[in-house]
């Protein structure tokens, strides 16, 4: 091997990369006045939880409305002693123990790598490596500071694993704190290390037979693990029952189906990646037989299954297991920097030989350590500037945390609004993130828009979807095949929008879109053409009719002239809606002359005599449109790069009216022209032929919805949804407003 770095020099340069781990966190977490990620608020509220409500470890009275919480509090009893021993802001508290931790990765790194394959300069490549990781920032950066924690524990207590000179003793009563740290702080991280520490143990004892294993070793690992579970079996005999009781309700084993679908759309690891695994893992094994001797050392076979024990676990839907697979990629980021610090060692040390064998072929005698050295410095710049996907230049950082970054002052002065000027009991609802931080920060229960795919209590998934349809629309019918969103009339922005439930996508996919606003009514008052625009007649009534068989949306305008009725109603196992609109003169003098509707579509639009279809190729959605009765004029063009079908229908000088159009769609697979013209055709006889399934009407009244769970406001960023809506609906009156925050309360009468 080459040259070592002395003892002194070696240990200077490790606590200097251990410093400038520590400062560059600091500098990327705090650049924009306050830490990036939803979760940061997420842990507040847990802290919260804990000091201001008696220290209950398993609810939250502020998360998603307040409910049963399995997020282990090891990193939140920390950061609480912080706060009330330093009297520091809380975020900056979080932050601080976040950083330490992310920070001790790399001296844990440092240490593991030293001790496990005796290589100084690979220890050394390895922090650095481990300093500038894309996956630890990244993580820093949404704010999983409970799995940092975990994530510089695992490595501390394989660490000790390998340490040659400590007593038993010592190592015994170390690695069981550790590891009761561990269990208390992550309960995914405990799962992990779990998998990979119990077949550890067990190949250990079966190689041991022909292998120099040192038995005495695992002996006092496993007694370690052993009594870090007895150290901890109170929390565990504490929380038990409740893990099993969310299990029963469908927590990890997905029983809802809204978590199951969006697990295996979004969060599901290719299996691809397990065999592409199985390169660093037999590479520890190569590492291990060209250092030590021997396949299946100690080291490789530890590092090994670190590699592959996590990826399998991505693999666990499989056996109808459901969480979020991503999160054990994590587990790979240490073991991974580590293989990337051999490789690169091996790899210089390999062309410094073959350089300097060359230039003394040549005649010229160049020192193989200055090679190494060049070598060396161009690994660590091909490294810095974030060439490989695993590691991120100092820029990368800081766009890391831009991504992930919520609140900037505006958002926090609207959330220290919220504490000080709203009851402490009110029931807020928000989109992802900022509501996040309203539930921890601003000490109110919250439901916010988070995607089911980042849920696991079951109670979450339906304050996840009350705050999600609530922000999007105000009325919601959906019968399995169509949705339709409804606004109620307040503006002009899609009033209604069509969508269709898809295997593909989570969220049911839009194709038609009618604005009220592109609704002109042509007609003559005392002989004199004019135009009313649908969205000037003032709303009169407003009603939503369910049944378990149909669900109905009725919409009636008027003024001294026009009267406009609309209805849109769904059936049950039935694949279209109807959509009627009832158009009368309340005067004499006022006759009807034309209705001009302007849809707005996605995909090729495909003309026939009595419908037309709409085929988004890419997502294999075909969408139709048939018209009842009468048959209207109707254009084609695009603007902008939108679809637009202009509807006329011929009034004919009467003073009453009836439009009546039939919306639905499918998913198809074959997009021939002949197929989908023959498919349309078809179905445009047979639209009402019904599809028996297990889906039942779903109906979303937003004024029950607020009533029936006591909604008292409603704040939102508005760069994430328009304000408009609630601005013009007589629910909501706006209390406070910035250029990034608006904030809304629900009306008594209302309420």
């Amino acid at each position: 091997m080459t040259e070592t770095p002395s003892k002194r020099n070696e240990t200077i340069l490790a606590l200097g990369i251990f410093v400038f781990s520590i400062i560059y966190r600091m500098l990327i977490i705090q650049n924009g006045g306050f830490p990036p990620g939803p979760d940061v608020g997420l842990h507040n509220s847990i802290i919260n939880s804990i000091v201001l409500k008696h220290g209950n470890f398993l609810w939250n009275y502020y998360h998603m409305g307040g409910g049963p919480s399995l997020t282990h509090p090891g990193f939140h009893i920390f950061t609480a002693c912080l706060l009330l021993i330093a009297g520091i802001p809380d975020y900056v508290a979080q932050c601080t123990v976040a950083v330490l931790f992310s920070s001790l990765i790399v001296l844990c790194t440092f240490l593991l790598t030293k001790s496990a394959w005796k290589l100084p300069l690979a220890s050394l490549i390895a922090a650095f490596l481990a300093a500038l990781s894309r996956y630890d920032i990244e993580m820093v950066a949404w704010g999983g500071y409970p799995n940092v924690v975990t994530l510089s524990l695992i490595p501390l207590i394989f660490y000790m694993l390998f340490k040659e000179d400590t007593s038993s003793r010592a190592s015994l009563i170390v690695s069981s704190l550790l590891i009761s740290a561990l269990f208390i702080t992550h309960s995914l991280s405990t799962l992990t290390f779990a998998c990979i520490a119990i077949p550890f143990l067990i190949l250990s004892l079966i190689v041991s037979r022909k292998a120099p294993f040192d038995r005495r070793v695992h002996v006092v690992f496993a007694a370690s693990i052993a009594l870090g579970i007895l150290i901890v079996a109170p929390f565990i005999i504490h929380v038990f029952p409740v893990y099993l009781e969310n299990v029963e309700k469908g927590m990890f084993t997905a029983a809802l189906n809204e978590n199951r679908r969006a697990i295996l759309l979004t969060r599901v690891i290719p299996l691809y990646l397990v065999f592409l695994a199985l390169v660093p893992a037999l590479s520890f094994l190569v590492f291990a037989r060209k250092r030590r001797g021997a396949f299946l050392d100690k080291a490789g076979l530890l590092f090994s299954l670190w590699i592959f024990m996590p990826v399998l676990l991505t693999q666990s839907f499989r056996i109808g297991l459901y969480t979020d697979y991503l999160r054990f990629l994590h587990f790979l980021i240490f073991p991974l920097t580590v293989f990337f610090a051999l490789l690169t060692d091996y790899t210089c040390g390999f062309l410094a030989e073959v350089a300097a064998t060359f230039t003394q072929v040549k005649g010229i005698k160049i020192d193989k350590e200055k090679f190494n050295s060049l070598f060396m410095a161009a690994a660590l710049i091909f490294y810095t500037l974030g060439f490989i996907p695993f590691f991120s230049s100092p820029s990368g950082g800081f766009q890391a945390t831009d991504y992930y970054r919520v609140a900037c002052p505006q958002e926090f002065e609207s959330i220290i609004w919220i504490r000080e000027k709203t009851p402490a009991n009110a029931l807020f609802v928000s989109n992802h993130g900022y509501g996040w931080w309203i539930s921890g920060f601003g000490q109110r229960a919250t439901f916010t828009s988070t995607d089911p795919q980042f849920l696991m209590i079951p109670h979450e998934f339906n304050a996840s979807y009350i705050a999600r349809t609530l922000l999007k629309t105000n009325f919601l019918l959906s019968n399995g095949f169509i949705e339709i969103a409804e606004d109620g009339g307040y503006v002009g922005r899609y009033n209604p929008m069509i969508s269709l439930n898809c295997t593909k996508f989570i969220e049911p996919y839009p194709m038609l879109y009618l604005n009220e606003s592109d609704v002109m009514i042509f007609h003559r008052a005392n002989g004199n053409p004019k135009v009313a625009i649908a969205t000037a007649i003032p709303v009169e009534n407003l009603t939503l009719e369910a049944t378990c068989e149909s669900a109905c949306i009725t919409i009636i305008r008027g003024d001294a002239q026009l009267s406009l009725t609309r209805r849109i109603k769904v059936s049950k196992d039935i694949k279209f809606a109807e959509i009627q609109l009832l158009l009368e003169s309340l005067s004499s003098d006022v006759t009807l002359q034309h209705v001009r509707m302007l849809l707005r579509t996605r995909g090729i639009i495909i003309q026939l005599e009595r419908s037309m279809g709409f085929l988004d190729e890419n997502a294999g959605v075909l969408a139709q449109l048939i018209f009842e009765g009468e048959q209207p004029i109707v254009r084609v063009f695009s603007r902008d790069g939108a679809s637009f079908v202009e509807i006329f229908y011929n009034a004919e000088n009467h003073r009453r009216m009836e439009i009546k159009l039939i919306v639905g769609g499918f998913e198809i697979e074959k997009l021939e022209s002949e197929y989908v013209r023959g498919f349309l055709a078809n179905m445009t006889r047979t639209w009402q032929c019904k599809y028996p399934s297990s889906s039942l009407i779903k109906v979303f009244d937003y004024r029950e919805v607020i009533r029936s769970n006591g909604i008292a406001f409603v704040a939102c960023q508005r760069k994430t949804y328009s304000i408009e809506r609630f601005v013009s609906d007589p629910v909501f009156s706006l209390i406070y407003i910035n250029d990034r925050v608006a904030v809304f309360k629900v009306r008594e009468q209302y309420g």
